[in-house]
């Protein structure tokens, strides 16, 4: 298969239990994200009206571009253990014959990417701001022994309160392991 595939030719998304799958609002070489909310209610830490994304990819699409099953289960993995203020919540991880999926915090108000005029950037307040929320999820990733390696204002998004959020650790690597309770390998 090419990976030149459009996303309509792929295998039917799979169904998530308990996630009504929404819009599509990203995509990249292999996979799409999509807005979602959750299906149930009673669940303590959700709600049938919270909104979420739901991160899908292609794994034959993937695979050809040297990506396998498990480099993703290991980028849900290290995002999981890296729970912050300021880094996208992972909720699940699952995964079929076809495609490989993530649900996690939804955010809202879009990339800081799309938030940067041309020419003229953001004000120096903001920017200020924005820089200070990224310094805390980096230094905080960094205790944990893990370094993201591909931080740019498209891996940044905004949530409902437009507070920075540190997302896609598709190219993360650990580079100390810890131990005791809170070690990630």
């Amino acid at each position: 298969m090419s990976v030149s595939v459009k996303l309509s030719q792929l295998a039917p998304l799979p169904r998530i239990k308990d996630v009504v799958s929404g819009e599509t609002i990203g995509h990249g070489g292999f996979g799409i994200v999509k807005k979602s909310t959750w299906k149930m209610r009673g669940n303590k830490r959700r709600s049938a009206d919270e909104v979420i994304a739901v991160k899908y990819v292609y794994l034959e699409m993937a695979t050809a571009k040297g990506i396998t099953a498990k480099d993703l289960a290991r980028e849900a993995y290290i995002q999981k253990a890296c729970s912050h203020p300021n880094v996208i919540e992972l909720y699940e991880f699952g995964y079929d014959k076809n495609w490989v999926w993530m649900t996690m915090e939804f955010g809202a108000q879009g990339e800081l990417f799309d938030k940067i005029e041309p020419d003229l950037g953001v004000e120096e307040s903001i920017a200020h701001f924005y820089f200070f929320q990224l310094l805390r999820a980096v230094k905080f990733i960094h205790s944990q022994g893990v370094a993201h390696r591909d931080i740019k204002p498209e891996n940044l998004v905004l949530d409902n309160h437009c507070n920075l959020k540190l997302t896609d650790f598709g190219l993360a690597a650990v580079f100390k392991k810890k131990t005791g309770p809170k070690r990630i390998f």
